[in-house]
């Protein structure tokens, strides 16, 4: 018989390197809307459209915390990404935001000159707990939402 191997979901942690971005919506329109086409044949009933799309927010803390920031443009983009989230149903974003009363409040480990922290190398890594913390999210989001 053989498979017939299906898409549920798509992951996303993205977007450092797009802080003050003013296009990041429409880059993630087109990333999603032609990551959904290409498998479309993968998706239930070949509906690409029910591939859904799991966003987490970008590291937002302030500097005093993790002796770096993304700067005032990280808000932007985030601001972007909870956007799209409520722009389909099949749209989502984990808060893993500092600033939000619900958010995860994800710690980096690490530091400027790189060296263990916390279970990491480098300040661009959540520290080995909030690795798993925000795997637990992405999975409870999915079984919350019927996604498979």
């Amino acid at each position: 018989m053989g498979y017939e191997p299906r898409i549920k979901a798509l992951l996303w942690h993205q977007g450092e390197s797009d802080c003050g971005s003013t296009r990041y919506f429409e880059d993630l329109e087109h990333l999603v809307g032609n990551f959904r086409a290409e498998f479309e044949d993968y998706a239930d009933d070949q509906d690409g459209d029910q591939i859904a799309f799991i966003d987490a927010l970008i590291y937002d803390a302030p500097e005093s915390l993790a002796n770096f920031s993304y700067g005032s443009g990280v808000d932007t983009l985030n601001d972007q990404k909870v956007a799209f989230s409520e722009e389909s149903e099949m749209n989502f974003y984990l808060d893993t935001s500092f600033k939000t009363p619900n958010g995860m409040k994800l710690e980096i480990g690490g530091n400027r000159d790189g060296g263990n922290y916390g279970g990491c190398y480098g300040i661009y890594h959540y520290t080995t707990k909030d690795c798993y913390r925000l795997g637990e999210a992405y999975a409870n989001l999915i079984v919350e939402n019927d996604l498979i």
